[in-house]
Formats: structure tokens, sequence, C-alpha cells
């Protein structure tokens, strides 16, 4: 599937400890043209851990990880807060002029 295929084209890959960011795309049972397993333990733990972020926010890990635009709605300031901080009782503790 999406494996990084650069890293099992390094005869030396043995000496790898792991790999530095793992996608949620890859197959953790990956193996190699000799049937040896792609990913180590650490590299599978990242794999699923890469998974379990993308499931908790996906609109998030799309923009962040992914590198995806995402449509955007009240985007940057949300207008209730905005209100809310410009209203007079913000005023009477001292949160804005005039």
């Amino acid at each position: 599937m999406g494996s990084l295929r650069g890293l099992s084209e390094i005869k030396a890959r043995a000496k790898l400890k792991s790999v530095l960011m793992a996608s949620p795309d890859w197959d953790e049972d990956e193996v190699d043209e000799d049937g040896e397993e792609l990913w180590n333990d650490k590299d599978k733990l990242f794999i699923r851990a890469a998974r379990a972020k993308e499931a908790e926010n996906p609109e998030t890990y799309k923009v962040e990880r992914r590198g995806k635009f995402a449509e955007v709605t009240d985007a940057y300031l949300n207008p209730t807060m905005v209100d809310r901080m410009f209203s007079r009782s913000s005023c009477r503790v001292g949160l804005c002029e005039g």
C-alpha cells in the first residue's frame, strides 16, 4: 500500500531503530521481498498511534498532518466570544477602553 519504499531498499535497514513519523496508511503487516517484516514493533506502535490520532479528529489531522486544506466556517474567531469580549460586563472589569 503506501509504504516507505526507500526504507526497504536500504541494505543496512536493521541498523535503523524506527521511523521518525508514521503514516496511518502504512500496512503494519507489510513484508519486504525476502518475506521479512518491513516495520519493527516500535514502528507498528507509531502506525497505530497515527491511526488513533486521525480517528480522534479527522478534520484536524487532515490539515495538520496530511497537508490538505480544509474548508473553514467561522474561521479564527468565534463571533459569540468576540461579542462577549466587548460586552459591558467585560468593560466593568477593565478589559476594554471607553
